[in-house]
């Protein structure tokens, strides 16, 4: 075979050098050439004769090349349907799992939207009732305390209202007949008159005495003490709180025989020791009492500065200064105005 190939070389190598050597037409281009038809026919007989063996082995050479190709296409085909099959395969199973992670995933999110929902319904639903609990406890709150509001704005107008006419009245005396009526109010009158002015007076004829008329000689002073009237006077108001302030704080069951107790062993004590004169004693605790002969607290001590003021003008200024404690007195009722601003004599003072 290899001295088949070297003359089939040899020979077209001749044939290249013949074909180079060969002259060139006159008349046409310089890719044609003119050369001797016999030799080339020799020379490719020569090549022809030597082709056979080769030529089937390189059939042999191309059909095994064919059935390589074959096969690999054959393989190449099977590897790509299987590629296909396991591609397609995989992007089935892909698809089926994304469907079933988004199927699962609509599922929990639809599972979670009920589970807020229902959660926020009962949120809702307790944040409604303790909204109208508390509207309803406020309601109830506004409601107790604007009447309690009402019945103190009404109590401090029924007490703004009160003038000099309601001071000697009571509820109570419009329950009795007429006649009983009228007398209870003179009385009442009569008593509050007297719980001012009757120290003061005493105090003022004790000052004069010459001012008393025989009727009435019994109730000068018969024994004197070393203390002056003004100074028991006063002594005994300061004695007569302390004994009230002591029975506020005593136990009720207490307080009423320890204060009769206290006021009469201290009255017949001071009056036998002599710090008090027996008639001083029988005007105060006759003050003492005739204060409760109205209901009214703050008038009750209104009635006592009154009187202490008497007592000290009286004391400093004799009959001059009793005087001008009356027309204070008087003042005082006409000119102070009631929470809602009538006199308390309730006549127009413009």
């Amino acid at each position: 075979m290899a001295h088949h190939d070297k003359i089939i070389e040899g020979r077209i190598d001749e044939l290249i050098e013949l074909i180079d050597n060969s002259q060139i037409p006159r008349f046409g281009s310089a890719d044609r050439r003119i050369v001797n038809a016999d030799e080339i026919a020799g020379i490719l007989v020569e090549i022809k004769s030597c082709l056979p063996e080769n030529v089937r082995k390189a059939n042999d050479v191309l059909a095994r090349a064919n059935k390589i190709m074959l096969e690999a296409d054959e393989y190449s085909n099977a590897t790509k349907a299987d590629a296909d099959r396991i591609a397609q395969d995989t992007v089935e199973k892909a698809r089926i799992d994304a469907e079933q992670m988004e199927t699962d995933a609509n599922t929990y999110y639809d599972n979670k939207v009920a589970e807020g929902d229902t959660y926020l319904e009962n949120k809702t639903g307790e944040a409604d009732d303790y909204y109208e609990s508390r509207v309803a406890e406020g309601d109830d709150y506004l409601k107790q305390k604007t009447e309690q509001g009402n019945s103190y704005y009404e109590d401090c107008i029924a007490r703004a209202k009160d003038t000099a006419r309601d001071i000697i009245e009571e509820a109570n005396d419009y329950y009795f007949p007429t006649l009983t009526s009228v007398y209870l109010k003179i009385s009442r009158t009569l008593i509050n008159l007297m719980t001012i002015f009757l120290t003061p007076v005493f105090l003022l004829f004790m000052q004069n005495l010459n001012w008393l008329p025989k009727v009435f000689a019994f109730v000068a002073v018969k024994d004197t003490v070393n203390i002056p009237l003004i100074y028991q006077l006063l002594m005994l108001e300061v004695a007569i709180d302390g004994l009230r302030l002591a029975a506020l704080n005593t136990p009720s069951m207490l307080s009423t025989p320890l204060s009769v107790i206290a006021g009469l062993v201290m009255g017949e004590f001071s009056v036998a020791s002599g710090w008090f004169n027996s008639e001083v004693m029988l005007y105060m605790a006759f003050v003492a009492l005739a204060n409760y002969t109205q209901p009214n607290f703050e008038l009750g001590y209104a009635l006592k500065f009154m009187r202490l003021a008497l007592l000290v003008l009286t004391a400093l200024f004799n009959w001059w200064g009793f005087a001008l404690g009356c027309i204070l007195v008087v003042c005082s009722i006409c000119f102070n105005k009631t929470l809602s601003g009538r006199s308390y004599l309730h006549v127009s003072l413009k």
